[in-house]
């Protein structure tokens, strides 16, 4: 932890002692993060979704971290995701836009400008203008070069390396292609970074700081031939005077890019701010929702274990209530069937004793008949004995005629056999 947050100094000072511009790249187990620096200040500070304070605060926290510089102008608009390029021709932007471009970001930086078979070197130092050399012949010449149409232009800005022993993610010596925005003519940036500007103000304005920068441009380098060894000047109270008016002219426009750089400082810093807030408030509403979205989960998950504990219990209820109704079915079949059982079995017994009392029944009456047949009987013997016996009594007699015995007797068995039969078939078919 205190290893990572030296390196994070270390890095951060030697940018700022360089006065480095451009992109520092830092690469750690918690995330990826930038930090932006014009000229060695600290423009913007990127850790994951921090910004500001709060990123550099877990830059410093952070674990194993990697860098990477990249030298990068800023983008006319602000920023430097898409940076200026360093270098282009000059049908799209001017000497006067790149020298306005370097003052209104206080670059430190040279500026190289090409046209017309002239060339004009200018050197910055945090947005004031040091040095300008040139081959012009004139004054006329160096204004006309820094409105030009034609040539080209470059940027160089200081190279810087890490400090030794700076753990290196991937060195950059020039941005990549897509780093780098079109160019941007002065107008559409003053119209950009001036909004609440009439038009009629924003153009006198315009013109007259292209006005000041020519001037200067021309002052300054008449100034550098003049250290040329040549003649006397003839006049040193003109010179003099000159030089106060020069001197007072350049703390004039130093104090008005103060104050515009102050200016635009404070809307930047406080674009930075609203923009801080509004992430932070992103941020805070992303973790309500989240929290939201997991409660209603959690919520729904309980929801759906009760329902499942519920249908278990359902389920378990139904299965019981079967077992019990299937339990209470055989019970009631076995009585059922126990009381078919008995029932038939009385039956049988009933018609059991039925049967044996038809069977005593007829017994006693084929004994009765078989009794009244016998009695019938021994009576017609005892008949026929008593006749027998009437007959030895009375020998003188005639014997009755044999036609007269056979018609009683007849009648006597006919009654026997229909008494029979009438009581086989009232009992007997039982």
């Amino acid at each position: 932890m205190d290893e990572a947050t030296t390196l994070v100094e270390r890095v951060i000072s030697h940018c700022r002692n360089e006065r480095f511009t451009g992109v520092l790249r830092i690469r750690a187990r918690e995330g990826e993060g930038e930090i932006w620096f014009l000229s060695g200040i600290t423009d913007e500070v990127r850790f994951g979704v921090s910004t500001g304070d709060e990123a550099l605060e877990r830059l410093n926290r952070a674990n194993d971290p990697k860098f990477e510089l990249v030298p990068r102008l800023p983008s006319p608009a602000g920023g430097f995701k898409r940076g200026h390029p360093l270098q282009g021709t000059l049908d799209e932007v001017t000497g006067v836009d790149l020298f306005r471009f370097c003052e209104t970001y206080a670059l430190t930086c040279r500026l190289d400008l090409e046209t017309g078979g002239n060339k004009v070197e200018a050197n910055y130092e945090l947005g004031e203008l040091v040095s300008v050399d040139t081959d012009a012949e004139n004054d006329e010449a160096v204004a006309q070069m820094l409105e030009s149409k034609n040539g080209t232009y470059q940027v160089w800005l200081p190279p810087v390396e890490l400090p030794a022993g700076i753990p290196v993610q991937q060195r950059s010596l020039v941005p990549g292609p897509d780093s780098a925005a079109p160019p941007i003519s002065a107008q559409a940036e003053a119209a950009a970074a001036k909004p609440a500007d009439a038009p009629v103000e924003a153009v006198v304005r315009q013109k007259t700081e292209e006005e000041e920068i020519k001037r200067r441009a021309v002052q300054i380098a008449s100034r550098r031939k003049s250290r040329a060894p040549g003649p006397p000047e003839p006049d040193d109270a003109a010179r003099q005077k000159a030089e106060a008016e020069a001197a007072a002219q350049k703390q004039k426009a130093e104090a008005e890019a103060a104050a515009k750089r102050a200016e635009e400082e404070a809307r930047r810093r406080a674009a930075e701010e609203a923009k801080r807030k509004a992430e932070a408030e992103a941020q805070k509403k992303r973790a309500e929702e989240e929290a939201a979205r997991r409660a209603a989960e959690e919520a729904k998950k309980q929801a759906d274990a009760a329902a499942a504990e519920k249908r278990k219990a359902e389920e378990e209820a139904r299965r019981k209530a079967e077992e019990e109704a299937a339990a209470k079915q055989k019970a009631e079949e076995a009585a059922a069937a126990k009381k078919k059982a008995e029932e038939e079995e009385a039956a049988a017994r009933k018609e059991a004793e039925e049967k044996a009392a038809v069977a005593k029944k007829k017994a006693k009456e084929e004994a009765a008949a078989a009794a009244a047949a016998k009695e019938a009987e021994e009576e017609a013997d005892e008949e026929e004995e008593r006749e027998e016996d009437e007959d030895e009594r009375e020998p003188s007699e005639p014997p009755p005629p044999a036609e007269e015995k056979g018609p009683a007797w007849g009648i006597i068995a006919v009654i026997i056999a229909l008494v029979a039969i009438t009581a086989y078939f009232m009992f007997g078919r039982r």
